[in-house]
């Protein structure tokens, strides 16, 4: 049967804190924290094996046949493709992009992603800019520390080789590792171990133990040129390395970063309507639950500095603030390692959209010829571009009222800033008032549009 870690959730919920954390302790796991961070750090740790063997030995009886379901008496109705090749049994979890059965077991911390994707999901989509056409040697375990390498072996024909060289590069064999324990997605060697490729060595890994060594950066590795006319095998062996790793090889085609962003541009992405229901939403409940009145965000790219002419960000990405496409994709192809991480939120940014209502406004700005620089969104979804001028005004004035109390804003710096920014009273701009700081009277100024009340306390 399927078993979902919401499965799991919603059972240690039922539960208070004060008897979660009394799991924990006859488990000996942290206690700390809110119930929910309690129940989720209490699942992560029985769904190992050690948690298991360990609920089974210190927990009540009922307690333990009630959480594992007891049972995988009917595991053999359920098809399992998982990493063991069918050597473990045990209860499994759905992937949600594949549809695929894995054990629990047998992958781990990533079970506990709330939308789980499994290992060959994650290998396919750990480079955008390259299309996966075929898996010649599905995702395996590497063996834990040993003195003889796993290995995996496929046939490579003499067509197939002259395929690949005919297309100077397009077409690659390459392999890819994962580490098990990590976060997913990204190429992960082991610490320390080899690689060979037909019996002779083809790579070796280490890590420095000079702690201010730069952190080694693993890359995704072409074997093309080391394809043999016949059966070809590929060896991995690790040692001195606790984590756990699965690795791949797969057959690809490059794409050119054209294609990729007419393939992004194609897609319906965000409509207008559901880009403004975004920002709405956004700021009726903005970051730990401060409902904001409104927002102000560049039109500049980050990476490069220049006005985005296709904003997108990721999938899952929260916030509203956007990136160019062209100038994100060019650069994951130059970089040395392919990152694929939304330079705003540092999140996976590997499923990219068009946000079309941060899209139309840029275009009816660059069409109209208006001076922008910043945007400001409202909470209704409405917005007012900010011109270059009324940016640096704002600077002026952020830096007169930052760190200074009312007390030492000066009457010119306020008569400054109102030049500045009231060039026309029919753009409805208020100007700020300039501050009475001579004795005990109260005086007012207004920053942003925004009363500040100045009051000398005895």
């Amino acid at each position: 049967m399927e078993v979902r870690l919401n499965h799991y959730m919603l059972k240690l919920r039922l539960h208070k804190l004060a008897d979660l954390r009394e799991l924990c302790k006859q488990l000996m796991v942290r206690q700390n924290g809110k119930r929910d961070e309690v129940a989720n750090r209490l699942v992560g740790y029985l769904l190992t094996p050690e948690g298991k063997r360990e609920a089974k030995s210190k927990l009540p009886r009922e307690f333990y046949e009630r959480f594992y379901d007891e049972r995988e008496s009917d595991k053999s109705s359920v098809q399992v493709d998982c990493l063991c090749d069918g050597s473990v049994a045990g209860q499994v979890i759905k992937c949600t992009r594949c549809n695929r059965n894995q054990h629990i077991m047998c992958i781990g911390k990533q079970t506990q992603s709330e939308n789980y994707e499994c290992v060959s999901c994650q290998i396919i989509q750990m480079h955008p800019l390259d299309e996966v056409l075929e898996f010649l040697i599905t995702p395996f375990w590497i063996c834990k520390d040993s003195v003889s390498p796993c290995e995996r072996s496929f046939e490579c024909s003499f067509e197939f080789q002259q395929r690949i060289f005919d297309s100077r590069g397009e077409l690659q064999v390459q392999i890819r590792c994962i580490r098990l324990d990590g976060i997913g997605y990204t190429q992960k060697w082991p610490k320390h171990g080899s690689l060979s490729i037909n019996g002779k060595n083809a790579m070796e890994f280490t890590v420095s133990k000079n702690p201010n060594a730069k952190q080694r950066k693993d890359e995704i590795l072409n074997i093309s040129v080391l394809l043999a006319n016949g059966k070809n095998t590929v060896g991995l062996l690790k040692y001195n390395d606790l984590d756990t790793y699965a690795a791949a090889v797969l057959l690809i085609k490059q794409k050119s970063e054209d294609t990729l962003i007419r393939e992004i541009t194609e897609k319906p992405g965000l409509s207008i309507e559901e880009g403004k229901e975004f920002v709405i939403n956004k700021l009726a409940r903005g970051d730990d639950d401060i409902v904001s009145e409104s927002v102000k965000l560049s039109l500049k790219c980050p990476f490069a500095m220049t006005f985005m002419e296709i904003p997108v960000r990721a999938v899952n990405c929260t916030h509203i603030q956007c990136f160019n496409l062209a100038t994100f994709v060019k650069l994951q192809r130059a970089s040395r390692v392919n990152r694929w991480r939304c330079p705003i939120c540092k999140g996976f940014a590997f499923n990219l959209i068009v946000d079309r209502y941060f899209e139309s406004i840029i275009k009816t700005a660059m069409a109209e010829g208006t001076d922008m620089h910043n945007i400001e969104f409202f909470r209704d979804g409405s917005y007012k571009i900010i011109t270059f001028d009324e940016y640096i005004a704002d600077q002026e004035e952020d830096a007169i009222f930052k760190g200074s109390g009312p007390e030492n804003v000066k009457a010119e710096d306020i008569e400054n800033i109102n030049r500045k920014r009231s060039r026309n009273e029919d753009e409805g701009v208020i100007p700020i008032k300039t501050p009475k700081i001579d004795g005990h009277n109260g005086s007012s100024s207004m920053k942003n549009g925004r009363s500040i009340e100045m009051i000398e306390l005895d």
